[in-house]
């Protein structure tokens, strides 16, 4: 079996769980009950997709600036992008952290100044479902990538990525403890029942899942733990020529 379940498999656990009879085809089901719990599945996986970075949703997206194709310096971000991984952005042929995001202040400032040619750091907005970087005259062939969360949570049987459901074989893409107990919830509630335990299971299931969705640091209390993690002199800085 999957680790993730079908959309129908999640109806039905959750119509049996809330005193109701599975059905043979839950997603085509004009079953009023089952009919209500399609479209609260849909807003429930959206809304999951809002509360917390998940891992499983993670991506990496690369831009290679091209002048010639994005004159402004304006690239359009990935089709399934949700929203940006703050401080991923990184300028790989120079090994630097790109700027950003910056308010329309600073990027007025930025333009106004016309700072272009002194700046040492490539900067970034996000404005029109576009990134904008700065400064306009950055060579061509400069590779600046970014980590996202994609907004498709789930997935047809051609592994095509889905921000809404389309049919009873689509796989949701969170764990099905966290889904369920969160469909439960509002379907209760949409019901008009006392959903106070479905409450307490949904926020001890997303208590559980934010933690165990990626691995967790070390923590260190000490002074040594702090300021940058991956630079040390005595375990990856060479004793010579690594410049300023």
């Amino acid at each position: 079996m999957s680790r993730y379940f079908t959309v129908d498999k999640i109806l039905n656990d959750v119509a049996v769980e809330s005193g109701l009879n599975p059905v043979t085809d839950p997603w085509d089901s004009t079953d009023p009950s089952f009919v209500q719990m399609k479209y609260l599945l849909n807003g429930a996986g959206q809304e999951l997709l809002e509360l917390y970075p998940w891992e499983i949703l993670r991506r990496q997206h690369t831009i290679t600036t091209d002048s010639t194709t994005y004159p402004d310096q304006k690239y359009p971000l990935p089709d399934d992008f949700g929203y940006m991984i703050d401080q991923t952005g990184w300028d790989r042929d120079n090994n630097l952290p790109i700027q950003g995001g910056v308010t329309p202040q600073q990027w007025a400032y930025l333009e106004g100044r016309n700072l272009g040619t002194s700046t040492v750091y490539v900067t970034f907005q996000l404005e029109e479902g576009q990134m904008q970087l700065f400064p306009g005259t950055l060579a061509d062939g400069r590779t600046i990538t970014f980590n996202y969360i994609s907004r498709n949570w789930a997935q047809d049987v051609s592994d095509n990525g889905l921000y809404e459901l389309t049919a009873g074989n689509n796989t949701v893409r969170y764990e099905p403890i966290l889904i369920k107990r969160m469909l439960k919830m509002k379907f209760q509630a949409a019901k008009g029942f006392d959903n106070s335990n479905a409450v307490q299971e949904f926020m001890a299931a997303m208590d559980a899942w934010t933690g165990k969705s990626k691995a967790a640091q070390i923590l260190n209390a000490s002074a040594n733990g702090r300021g940058v993690p991956f630079l040390s002199v005595w375990r990856n800085l060479p004793d010579s020529n690594y410049g300023v």
